[in-house]
This record gives C-alpha cells, sequence and structure tokens, in this order.
C-alpha cells in the first residue's frame, strides 16, 4: 500500500456513502471473514460495514463483524498477549503483543504449543486446550 494514500476497508455492497478523494482508495469485499483477516493486516485505516443491501440474514452476520471488529481492535490495544485458535490448535488471529513475547511475528496457522517455543505442559492435562474446548471453558 502506498504512503500518503487512505485506505479503507469495506464489508458489503460497493455502494457505501463513502467520500472518494485522489488519496483514497477504497476496498470491497462481501465475504466477512476476507473482511476480519484483511482489517487484521494493518493496511486500512478505516473500515465500514455497509448494511444497505443486505437481507437479513447477511445483516446479522454483518453485525457479528462489526462487533468482532470493534473486539478485536480493544484486544489488539492490551497489554497481554492473546491468541484466538480454531479446533485444531492452529492460531488464527494474535494481538501486537504476542508476537513480541513470543519473537515470532509470523505465527497464523502454527500451531499454537509450536508457536511458544513447544513449552512442557504441568498438571494432569495432556492437551489443556482441546481439554478447554471439550469442557467449553477457558484454558
Amino acid at each position: 500500500m502506498e504512503p500518503n494514500v487512505t485506505n479503507i476497508l469495506v464489508l458489503g455492497a460497493s455502494d457505501a456513502p463513502i467520500e472518494k478523494k485522489d488519496e483514497t482508495r477504497t476496498y470491497f469485499t462481501s465475504e466477512p471473514i476476507e473482511f476480519l483477516s484483511q482489517l487484521n493486516s494493518g493496511h486500512y485505516s478505516a473500515a465500514y460495514v455497509n448494511f444497505s443491501n443486505a437481507n437479513s440474514s447477511q445483516s446479522a452476520e454483518f453485525e457479528l463483524v462489526r462487533n468482532l471488529a470493534c473486539t478485536y481492535s480493544i484486544l489488539d490495544c492490551t497489554p497481554n498477549g492473546i491468541a484466538i485458535l480454531n479446533s485444531e490448535s492452529n492460531i488464527v488471529w494474535v494481538n501486537q503483543r504476542f508476537p513480541e513475547w513470543f519473537g515470532n511475528a509470523d505465527v497464523k496457522g502454527k500451531n499454537f504449543y509450536e508457536a511458544i517455543g513447544t513449552p512442557e505442559i504441568l498438571g494432569p492435562e495432556v492437551h489443556p486446550i482441546i481439554s478447554a474446548i471439550a469442557k467449553r471453558c477457558t484454558a
């Protein structure tokens, strides 16, 4: 992305009411997962969720994405390292602090335990994350 250019990410239809200037570039996607992924890339100065042409199921999905985006913004600024994992314990998102703690900026898609240096697990659980998922509690 070019310096001095404002990049705006939009989820939804391309009829979003965004003032377009020479130094503004707008990127559109209709896929919520793509929106969240791109939002996390750090290449955008602003994000907009456009509900204008969304049907009721899309509106509910877009509302969820908007809430997740706000949550990600809050989590990204916390002083604690935070990782969101999928059911296979692979990292799908980390906040800014997480790579600082473990010295590895490129952890997305990696196994959580490998990303943090294959720690020794203490306690009765062989796989605490898998156990927490099964019990529907935090690890």
